[in-house]
Parts: C-alpha cells; sequence; structure tokens
C-alpha cells in the first residue's frame, strides 16, 4: 500500500510539473506576442505610414516583416508541447522559402512519418539549422546550401552544406554562433559535427 501511494505521490508530482511547465510556455509565448509583437507592429505600421523611396526605409520594413514572422514561428513553437517531424520541415521549408540558394530536402521512411519532436527539441533543431545557413551565406560565398533530413531506423540526422570556401577549423570553433549550435545539440542529447 504505501508503495502504491509512494508512486502516486510521484506521478502526483510529475504531472504538477508538467502543468507548471505548460503554464511558462503559455506565459512566454503571451510576453512574445503581446509585448514584442505589438512594438513590431506599431513599428511596422509607422514605417509604411512614411511615404518615401529611402533604401534604408526599404531595409528596416524588410527586416520588420522578417521578425514578426520569425516571432510567429517561436511562439508557435514554444506553445505547442510537442509538434510532428512534417510539421517542423513545413516551418523550416516556409522560412526559406524566398532565398534561392537555400534548398531544404528530406528522406523519411514511412514507419517514422510521425516522428514527434519536443518544443525545445524543435526550437533547437531550427536554431542549428537557422545559423549555419547564416554562416554560410555571410562567409562562405556559397551559391548553394543544402539542409537535408534525414531520418532511418528511428534515427533523425541533418545534414547542412555547401560549395562555399571553408574556413580554418580551430577559427571557426571559437566564433559564438558555432558555440551556441553545439550548446543547443547538447541541451537536447544530440551530436553535433563540424567538418
Amino acid at each position: 500500500q504505501l508503495k502504491k501511494e509512494a508512486a502516486m505521490q510521484s506521478e502526483l508530482l510529475l504531472l504538477e510539473a508538467q502543468n507548471e511547465l505548460q503554464k511558462d510556455r503559455l506565459r512566454i509565448s503571451r510576453d512574445l506576442h503581446d509585448n514584442i509583437g505589438a512594438n513590431l507592429t506599431y513599428i511596422h505600421t509607422t514605417v509604411n505610414a512614411i511615404q518615401t523611396n529611402n533604401r534604408h526605409l526599404a531595409d528596416i520594413k524588410s527586416l520588420v516583416n522578417e521578425t514578426i514572422l520569425e516571432l510567429r514561428r517561436t511562439v508557435w513553437m514554444i506553445n505547442k508541447p510537442s509538434i510532428t517531424l512534417e510539421e517542423w520541415l513545413v516551418k523550416l521549408r516556409e522560412y526559406y522559402s524566398r532565398i534561392d540558394k537555400i534548398t531544404i530536402s528530406s528522406t523519411i521512411e514511412n514507419e517514422t512519418e510521425n516522428q514527434i519532436l519536443t518544443s525545445k527539441e524543435g526550437t533547437a533543431l531550427f536554431r542549428i539549422v537557422q545559423e549555419a545557413t547564416n554562416n554560410s551565406l555571410k562567409h562562405s560565398k556559397a551559391t548553394q546550401i543544402i539542409v537535408h533530413v534525414n531520418v532511418k531506423h528511428h534515427k533523425l540526422q541533418i545534414h547542412i552544406k555547401d560549395n562555399g570556401i571553408g574556413f580554418e577549423n580551430n577559427t571557426a570553433k571559437a566564433s559564438f554562433g558555432l558555440k551556441n549550435m553545439k550548446q543547443h545539440a547538447l541541451e537536447i542529447d544530440a551530436n553535433y559535427t563540424l567538418f
């Protein structure tokens, strides 16, 4: 009886912790939407109201639009406790749909079509892909960047490669962005290889 009561107590504590975590997710997504989202919408409206052909203004407008879309994606991923790999791929393809240099491809076995990612896993993987592709776009002089998502034997692999000039491994490993990629991988217990 004592064992049963202890097991029930443990399960109750776990459910309470999950409930608190979900409340935190909802609070963070609300804060992002209500505060940052409202500010970005105001900036967007103000920029639209200014009648000028200034190139810098066009750049600001484009950046604000991109930031609003990124905010919506982040809120969507935080707000959901889990997402399917297919949903994640749809968001990834949407994100890169306007960048001709970047191709998103995938090979997914039929039995793993409904593979589930936690919110944390989905966000971390998205950030890793973002950092890798941004580095290629900024530094590699690449004309083609391929992000390939492969699922085989229930194992998810993401390969990112470009046809750019490459880099010095030791110098690159010291960069803040690559350290962040490694940290994101560690946080979700993933293997990260740079070559």
